[in-house]
């Protein structure tokens, strides 16, 4: 019989959860600070934010702060993770 000397996968597969629900704090995190930056500066960065979809821009960036700041925390506790 041989031996196994490279294990592959994780210890536990409560390790493997712990792991995984800390990658996704730190991310979600790591989003939220990122819109919360943008929805404190909003009266600066409404008149010349980027307008792709042709809705205004202060409208773009209302869909911005939107997505990085619901998604984040829908993202950080796990709801509709896979839409988010």
């Amino acid at each position: 019989m041989v031996k196994r000397f490279i294990r592959t996968g994780f210890p536990s597969p409560w390790f493997a959860s712990a792991l995984l629900l800390l990658a996704r704090v730190c991310i979600g995190l790591m989003f939220l600070t990122h819109g919360m930056q943008k929805w404190l500066a909003y009266g600066e960065m409404s008149s010349n934010f980027p307008d792709p979809l042709h809705v205004g821009s202060a409208g773009s960036l209302i869909l911005v702060i939107i997505a990085e700041v619901v998604c984040s925390f829908f993202f950080i506790f796990g709801l509709l993770y896979r839409i988010v």
